[in-house]
């Protein structure tokens, strides 16, 4: 059984969901970090995300940035003495929806 919950437990790490926090930009405006990381997942997780966020009115993208690496964790195999290294991706994308007359104008 236990063989069995670890990959679901695994699940979430690889897939990832695409979160949002409020902030503000370095300027003092209004604006929301997405967080996207996955194995599976892109860009298009974020510009979702911000699209529900920002709705009709659209959003200006202010940074983006993304990264891969190893140190996501140590799965041992079958084997003894053997084992993988998890990749992960981190995808962050610092967003600040549009003024309606910014959204007119686009």
């Amino acid at each position: 059984m236990p063989r069995l919950l670890a990959p679901l437990l695994a699940l979430p790490i690889l897939l990832g969901c695409a979160s949002a926090t409020q902030t503000y930009a370095p300027d003092g405006r209004a604006a929301h970090a997405v967080d996207c990381g996955g194995l599976w997942r892109d860009w298009g997780a974020c510009m979702e995300r911000a699209g529900e966020i920002c709705g009709a009115k659209g959003y200006d993208i202010l940074a983006r940035d993304t990264d891969r690496n190893r140190s996501g964790g140590y799965l041992r195999s079958g084997s003894a003495g053997g084992g993988n290294y998890i990749s992960t991706h981190t995808r962050n994308m610092l967003i600040s929806c549009r003024s309606p007359q910014q959204a007119q104008v686009s």
